[in-house]
């Protein structure tokens, strides 16, 4: 009995397993509400406590400026806490049929198998509720 178990691969995920875990992972950061940190820098390393991203219902969907320091936001976060993936890069814009909600894209880079796989997954950000949802990983990028 003992040698049938003995010539079993040990268990990994695959490349979908693998992007579908980071999907729920990126999904409990983004809908996780830590308090704001008055004296943040993108120099402090954010700890177990710091887990998730402050409140943004405040954000204005319109401006520019809001939009870029809610990208450093998130890819500090995610850089923080989600460690499968590298070189995170956010980036937002108006949704065009909701004027309290943002869409955007997360582009990163994912070690799978000892090679860098690039990965897309679409989100959305709503300032009502500040409810965060990131989509499974596109293929097709804008």
């Amino acid at each position: 009995m003992d040698g049938e178990h003995a010539h079993e691969p040990m268990r990994a995920y695959g490349i979908q397993e693998t992007f579908e875990s980071i999907q729920r992972e990126l999904n409990r950061i983004l809908n996780t509400r830590r308090p704001f940190l008055r004296n943040f820098t993108f120099e402090n390393r954010l700890s177990a406590i710091d887990y998730g991203i402050p409140d943004f219902s405040h954000v204005d969907p319109a401006s520019p400026t809001d939009r870029q320091e809610l990208e450093s936001l998130l890819v500090r976060s995610i850089e923080s806490f989600e460690p499968r993936l590298i070189d995170v890069r956010v980036q937002l814009e108006e949704h065009p049929a909701n004027r309290r909600a943002l869409l955007g894209y997360l582009y990163a880079n994912v070690f799978i198998h000892m090679a860098s796989e690039p990965v897309c997954f679409p989100l959305e950000l709503s300032m009502n509720g500040g409810h965060s949802k990131i989509h499974s990983p596109s293929e097709n990028r804008p």
